[in-house]
């Protein structure tokens, strides 16, 4: 199993008033770089509302799994990341976390 951080460059998907939801249109390893692409005038020209620079970034976690009996694992890891989460800094230090 391989956990992948990436980040999204995003845009919506209404392209006249900016109602609609956001997409994405591509992705990079780092927040630099997505920042760098959102501000490049060819991208928002052509994926922007209404061509204006509003196009918005947003780290995505991507979990890639080799086989089916990873299902399982990937089920405790995130019932043990929600629990680990209404945990305050107090109670993770008592626990040795």
């Amino acid at each position: 199993m391989q956990i992948i951080k990436l980040w999204a460059c995003l845009t919506n998907t209404d392209s006249v008033e900016g109602r609609g939801r956001e997409i994405p249109v591509a992705y990079t390893k780092s927040k630099e770089k997505a920042a760098e692409i959102i501000s490049d005038p060819m991208f928002y020209s052509r994926y922007g509302v209404m061509g204006c620079n509003n196009c918005c970034i947003r780290e995505e976690t991507f979990v890639i799994i080799d086989s089916v009996l990873e299902i399982p694992t990937l089920d405790k890891e995130k019932i043990r990341c929600a629990a680990l989460a209404k945990l305050t800094d107090v109670e993770k230090e008592i626990l040795g976390l």
